[in-house]
């Protein structure tokens, strides 16, 4: 894994810090460069370089629709850690269901954004109790900007599947994400991807659930680049 280069992705209301346990879990030989949106620090977006064979995209969440399509193509390896190519489901019913919790969580938050953060902070990190918020300055505007994008954003398949392989992370207790829709996911790609479902984790992988997913993720980088 010497040449390898991993570009990662946070979700809404993370930063970049989110992937400090499971990068330090990794060899330093392995570059790591974390895409920050700029909800509580300033904003980067790095790129893939030149010199790079073994290109990974990790993304978790609604990262997968801030990662730049240019780094989609680029990747040898995505990883995909509770996310979602529409945020909403697509029987009328639910669809109906989580467009009316979407809408209410929008109208909140631009009255009460600590209130609403810590909220979908305790729902990110079920079934555990305990969590922290980021003790950052938080950049309202842009928090409620890309809350309002969730409502509408969806990801091309066929971008995705210009990938060379997929690689799908599922918490079984993913209160943000159920693991019905990473199922679902995982299905629309057939061979392509491989599936790994967590016991008794949520939607918070990388953050709550390090060593776990080093542990699928450092095999899956090397036969991917040694096959």
């Amino acid at each position: 894994m010497a040449d390898t280069e991993i570009i990662t992705y946070h979700g809404w209301g993370f930063d970049a810090e989110c992937w400090q346990k499971l990068q330090s879990l990794f060899a330093d030989s392995i570059k790591w460069k974390n895409f920050d949106r700029g909800y509580f620090n300033d904003p980067e977006s790095p790129s893939f370089s030149e010199g790079s064979n073994n290109k990974v995209a990790v993304v978790h969440s609604f990262g997968l629709h801030l990662c730049e399509e240019d780094v989609l193509q680029k990747a040898d390896l995505l990883v995909i850690m509770s996310g979602f190519l529409h945020f909403h489901p697509k029987a009328a019913q639910f669809r109906r269901r989580s467009k009316l919790v979407l809408s209410e969580m929008i109208n909140q938050f631009e009255q009460k954004p600590e209130k609403v953060l810590k909220t979908f902070y305790r729902n990110v990190f079920h079934p555990q109790k305990t969590f922290d918020l980021p003790n950052e300055e938080m950049d309202h505007s842009l928090l409620l900007e890309d809350l309002k994008l969730l409502d509408r954003s969806e990801i091309s398949l066929p971008v995705l599947k210009n990938t060379a392989r997929i690689c799908i992370f599922q918490g079984a207790d993913d209160a943000i994400v159920p693991k019905e829709k990473g199922r679902g996911l995982f299905n629309q790609f057939g061979d392509q991807a491989q599936y790994f479902e967590i016991k008794k984790a949520g939607h918070a992988l990388p953050i709550a659930h390090a060593p776990r997913c080093r542990e699928i993720l450092e095999p899956m980088i090397t036969s991917n680049f040694n096959d």
